[in-house]
């Protein structure tokens, strides 16, 4: 998939920031992961809620330990 600034989107992630996103995030949280791990979007199920936030976790180390670039530090410390 292509964003809006012509970047490769091979993801995605409701964000839970704040009290308030949880709100719109944990509606959004089901789809999102069923797609994101089978290309359906009711594909979900409640394991996904625990792996894949690891699975992004574990592929932002390993980009920072390849690269240990400003920007790549910068997005481990976000999803830390």
């Amino acid at each position: 998939m292509i964003g809006l600034g012509n970047e490769n989107i091979t993801g995605i992630m409701p964000l839970h920031l704040f009290p308030q996103h949880w709100q719109v995030a944990r509606r959004k949280v089901a789809p999102v992961f069923g797609f994101m791990c089978t290309l359906d979007i009711m594909g979900y199920s409640q394991e996904q809620l625990n792996t894949v936030p690891f699975l992004v976790l574990v592929k932002a180390l390993q980009d920072v330990k390849q690269n240990p670039s400003e920007s790549n530090r910068r997005v481990l410390r976000l999803i830390e």
